[in-house]
């Protein structure tokens, strides 16, 4: 699901009121991103035996999850927040 709402974002980049997002939608939108982007965070330093083996320090999985809370906050930066 955050994936949706990540892409929905993009998407969406510099035009809330062409989709019809009112302030509210806005700040729903930045808060999921947000509540996302945690949560992958947090999942990837969960660190197992695969990131310690891992030349990059971290495991597919763990690294996909650091690469889902960058694009996550990197979409809320497109639509004019900081999360």
């Amino acid at each position: 699901m955050c994936g949706v709402v990540g892409g929905w974002v993009t998407r969406a980049a510099g035009k809330p009121r062409a989709l019809g997002l009112t302030p509210k939608d806005r700040r729903t939108i930045l808060a999921a991103l947000a509540d996302s982007a945690e949560s992958r965070e947090n999942s990837a330093g969960a660190w197992c035996d695969g990131c310690a083996r891992a030349a990059a320090g971290a495991c597919d999985r763990h690294a996909a999850d650091l690469d889902a809370a960058a694009e996550y906050r990197a979409a809320a930066a497109r639509i004019g927040g900081d999360i």
